[in-house]
């Protein structure tokens, strides 16, 4: 039994018209954008004339609906490859993105003590004429004491961007069209937050003792007895927060490798391409005798 009687045969049984060529796939399951009107008509143009592997029409449409039910994931995808838009003379059309996240956090603290003492002690004998004594006795104590705070904040922006364009030309020819081209940019920010504390604490203490003594025996003598005492603290605190991002976006796109005239001819093999008829190549092959 060919496929056209089967099909008047289902109709009938159906109580259809006759002639009806897409009752057989009212019920089939299958991607939404393949037009079952157009797929009736290729498969009828393409198995009308073979005999059936299944003879009645129950069996055959239960068998053709399996068969669409198994195909439908493959088909789907098919269609989705035959809608992904690009250029025809671009080999290369890719792009990707890199980016970079640092943060840090420094603590710095620097304590500094200093005990410093300096004595000097002496005797100088001088002859002299005359009776003179003289004493000179006294303390000096100095405190310096506070705290200092010193921020410094500041934020960079940098962008920046790359072009790349390569030309090629054919043999024995002066006029060069592009082959390939490379876009890229870049996004930098940084952010330092840096804050800088000191505390001072110094203390310095002076005694002096200096006694002078001159009598008639023409005999002076000077005793100098000085010390110095120096008490010293200095605490400094860094507080340091770098923070910086980097983006960078990169496209390459183009011909590499490829002569435009094997792009024309790969593009011309996919526009002659139907789903349609790979669909009634393939129902063919499972569902009916290939025998003419």
């Amino acid at each position: 039994m060919t496929y056209l009687d089967l099909i008047q045969i289902y109709n009938l049984q159906s109580d259809r018209d006759l002639n009806d060529i897409e009752a057989i796939f009212a019920d089939i399951d299958i991607d939404e954008r393949i037009d079952k009107t157009i797929l009736a008509g290729t498969i009828l143009d393409e198995c009308g004339a073979m005999n059936c592997i299944y003879t009645t029409s129950p069996t055959f449409k239960f068998m053709s609906d399996n068969f669409f039910a198994r195909n439908k994931e493959s088909i789907s995808r098919i269609m989705d490859t035959l809608e992904i838009k690009y250029s025809p003379l671009e080999s290369i059309n890719f792009g990707w993105t890199e980016k970079t996240d640092i943060k840090q956090d420094l603590d710095t603290t620097e304590d500094i003590t200093e005990d410093r003492t300096k004595t000097n002690t002496g005797t100088t004998t001088t002859n002299t004429t005359g009776t003179t004594t003289t004493t000179e006795t006294g303390s000096t104590t100095t405190d310096e004491t506070g705290s200092v705070d010193t921020a410094n904040t500041g934020t960079q922006n940098t962008t920046g961007s790359l072009t790349e364009e390569n030309t090629i030309s054919a043999m024995n020819d002066s006029n060069y069209q592009p082959d390939s081209h490379k876009t890229s940019s870049s996004t930098n920010n940084r952010t330092d937050d840096l804050l800088e504390h000191t505390e001072k604490d110094l203390e310095t203490v002076k005694n002096e003792n200096l006694t002078k003594e001159q009598e008639d025996s023409l005999t002076e003598e000077q005793v100098d007895d000085r010390s110095e005492q120096i008490n010293a603290n200095n605490n400094r605190v860094k507080n340091e927060g770098l923070v910086w991002n980097e983006t960078d976006t990169h496209n390459e796109k183009g011909s590499k490798g490829f002569a435009y005239q094997d792009l024309i001819n790969k593009e011309l093999k996919i526009r002659n391409f139907s789903i349609y008829s790979w669909i009634a190549k393939k129902y063919a092959k499972e569902m009916f005798l290939l025998v003419y």
